[in-house]
């Protein structure tokens, strides 16, 4: 990021990108997240995929430190109280389901809803 910390350019495409792989991933699962979907989704063309993530496997690597990356942020953002072991998981659980209401990055949805009893969708299988 640049000195004001506002992403540049090339920065702010990239997350974009991610973003919607992330979105196409939990919404159509991993194996129907075509590349092609993901550039369309994100208002970019394929080859901008590839010039910065090189292939499928490269952009899934950036999700995942995306995400943990994220993660860790909020997980350095939460202050848990009590001893209790069951009691500290909880507070997570419903901080990052708090902090989706209040803005936290879409990432966060799907342990936001599983924390509400809700689970994400679970197609790992080949799409037609």
């Amino acid at each position: 990021m640049t000195k004001l910390n506002k992403p540049t350019k090339r920065e702010a495409t990239r997350e974009k990108a991610i973003l919607a792989a992330i979105d196409c991933i939990y919404r159509d699962g991993f194996h129907a997240a075509h590349t092609n979907r993901i550039a369309e989704e994100a208002g970019v063309s394929w080859g901008v995929l590839q010039y910065h993530f090189g292939d499928k496997d490269g952009l899934l690597q950036a999700v995942i430190d995306h995400i943990f990356d994220d993660f860790t942020r909020t997980l350095e953002a939460t202050t848990l109280e009590g001893d209790d072991l069951q009691q500290r998981v909880r507070q997570l659980i419903d901080g990052v389901a708090t902090g989706q209401q209040e803005g936290i990055p879409c990432q966060h949805r799907h342990l936001a809803q599983c924390g509400q009893g809700r689970s994400p969708p679970v197609s790992m299988g080949k799409s037609s």
